[in-house]
C-alpha cells in the first residue's frame, strides 16, 4: 500500500510540475490535434462554460467533456473541470490524485476510535481518431484501507474495495451529428447500474465518509469483468452491461465472470441536471447467501450549478429497490447529499441516508432499518500550482433500529478529523 501511495504521489507531482509549462498552450495544441474533424464540430452541443479546451467532446458521444464520470455514467454538464490535462500529440492525458488520512471517534454503546489512510490515483488517456471516433483508456488505483462508514463507527468499516476500481478501455463511433455507438470493456470497472460512484460525485467527493451501503448493489463501485455497449442520441443514452455480480474477495482481487446483467437509461435535460434509471439482475452477489439472486432497480438525479466565478453547488438524490424470490420483503435504500464550494478555500457537505439490513444467517429474518446523518467542511490551501492541502472535520449521527440498539446504543454519534492532499 505504501508503494502504491508513493507512486501516486510521485506521478501526480511530476504531472503538476509539467503542467506549469503545459497549461497555456494546451488549447492551441488540441486545436491542431491530428484526426480532429473540426468540420463536424458545428454539430456538437458544447454548452458547458467550464470546457477549457475547445473542440473536446465526451469520450462516448457529442456532449461536453465534463459530462463523463465513473465507468460510462454521466454527471451534469455544469460539473467543474477536475484534474490535470496534458496533450501529447494525438493523445490527451489527464491525471488527478487524492491522499488522505484521518482519525474517527464514536460515542454510544462504547467509545472506540481508530485512524485510517487512503489514496486514489486516476489516470486517463484518449485519442481522437478520424470521423470523430474516440478511443480512451482509464485506470483508477485505490490502495486504501477499509473506510469508516456505518454509524461513523470504526468498528463497522466498509470492506475495502478492489485495489483497482477501474481498468477500462472504450471506443465510440460517430453515426451522424447526433448519434454515436460505443463499447466499454473493463477488467475492473462500473457496469451500467446506478449513478456515478460516491467518490466521483461532486456532491460527496469531498467527504471521506462512505455511504452506509456503498457496496450495495455490490458491483456498482467495482465489478470484475464488465462489457458494456450503448447508444447516445443527443442528451440521451441507452446502454447494457454484462459483468460479475459478486463483490471483491477478501484479498481484494477480481476475476472476470459475466454472470449478471444490467440496463441503464440516462438523460441530461439541461446542463445542470443528470438523471438515470437502471435495472439489474445479479447472480449470487453475497458469498454467505449464494442462493439469492436479487433484482435491483435504481433511480437518481444530480443537480450541479455554478456559484459566482469559480464556486459550485451540487446535490444528488438516489433510490434503490432490491427484491429476490427468497426474501420475505424487498429492501429499499435512499440517499440525499449535497456539497457547496466557494471554488477556492472552503467546501461544506452533508448526507442523509436510510437503508434496510437483513441478517446474513437467514433471508427470512425481518429487515432492520438504519439511518445516518453526516455533515462537515474542509478548508484547502494552495501549496503550489495544481496541489492543495486540506484540513477537514465531520460529525455523524446514526439511527439504528430497535433490534440494533443493544449493540450501538440509542443514538450513536461520531466525529472525524482528516488531512488531505489533492493533486491535479
Amino acid at each position: 500500500m505504501r508503494l502504491a501511495a508513493g507512486f501516486a504521489l510521485a506521478l501526480s507531482l511530476a504531472c503538476a510540475s509539467a503542467a506549469r509549462a503545459q497549461d497555456a498552450p494546451a488549447d492551441a495544441a488540441m486545436s491542431n490535434m491530428p484526426g480532429m474533424d473540426h468540420g463536424g464540430m458545428a454539430g456538437m452541443k458544447m454548452t458547458s462554460p467550464e470546457v477549457g479546451m475547445a473542440g473536446i467532446s465526451g469520450a462516448r458521444g457529442f456532449y461536453p467533456f465534463e459530462r463523463d464520470s465513473s465507468g460510462s455514467s454521466w454527471q451534469p454538464d455544469a460539473s467543474p473541470r477536475i484534474g490535470l490535462r496534458l496533450p501529447r500529440g494525438a493523445w490527451l492525458f489527464s491525471f488527478n490524485s487524492l491522499l488522505q488520512a484521518g482519525y474517527a471517534r464514536l460515542d454510544g454503546f462504547q467509545t472506540t476510535s481508530q485512524g485510517f489512510a487512503s489514496s486514489t490515483l486516476t489516470a486517463a488517456g484518449r485519442r481522437d481518431l478520424g470521423n470523430m471516433d474516440v478511443f480512451q483508456l482509464r485506470a483508477r488505483i485505490r490502495p486504501n484501507t477499509a473506510e469508516p462508514s456505518t454509524f461513523a463507527n470504526p468498528r463497522d468499516r466498509q470492506p475495502p474495495s478492489a485495489i483497482a476500481s477501474e481498468l477500462s478501455a472504450s471506443y465510440s463511433h460517430r453515426i451522424n451529428f447526433t448519434d454515436t455507438v460505443f463499447a466499454y470493456a473493463a477488467a475492473v470497472g462500473q457496469p451500467a447500474l446506478g449513478p456515478p460512484v460516491y467518490s466521483d460525485r461532486q456532491s460527496s467527493g469531498d467527504s471521506p465518509l462512505a455511504p452506509i451501503f456503498v457496496q450495495r448493489p455490490e458491483p456498482a463501485e467495482a465489478a470484475g469483468g464488465v462489457v458494456t455497449g450503448g447508444w447516445v442520441h443527443g442528451d440521451w443514452k441507452l446502454e447494457g452491461s454484462g459483468f460479475k455480480g459478486r463483490a471483491p474477495r477478501p484479498d481484494r482481487l477480481m476475476t472476470p465472470d459475466l454472470d449478471s446483467w444490467s440496463v441503464r437509461l440516462s438523460v441530461n435535460p439541461a446542463k445542470a441536471w443528470a438523471l438515470q434509471t437502471s435495472w439489474a439482475v445479479l447472480t449470487s452477489p453475497n458469498s454467505q447467501l449464494p442462493a439469492i439472486n436479487p433484482a435491483i432497480w435504481s433511480a437518481s438525479a444530480i443537480h450541479t450549478r455554478p456559484l459566482g466565478v469559480a464556486g459550485w453547488w451540487s446535490t444528488a438524490a438516489s433510490f434503490t429497490h432490491i427484491t429476490a424470490r427468497q426474501l420475505s420483503a424487498p429492501m429499499n435504500d435512499w440517499l440525499l447529499e449535497s456539497a457547496v464550494s466557494d471554488g477556492g478555500d472552503w467546501t461544506a457537505f452533508a448526507r442523509a441516508e436510510q437503508g434496510e439490513l437483513r441478517a446474513l444467517t437467514s433471508p427470512r429474518v425481518p429487515v432492520q432499518t438504519v439511518r445516518k446523518l453526516s455533515f462537515g467542511a474542509v478548508r484547502d490551501w494552495s501549496v503550489r500550482e495544481h496541489a492543495k492541502l486540506g484540513l477537514g472535520a465531520l460529525y455523524a449521527l446514526g439511527g439504528p433500529s430497535a433490534a440494533l440498539k443493544a449493540a450501538y446504543g440509542p443514538s450513536p454519534n461520531g466525529a472525524m478529523v482528516f488531512l488531505r492532499l489533492k493533486l491535479g
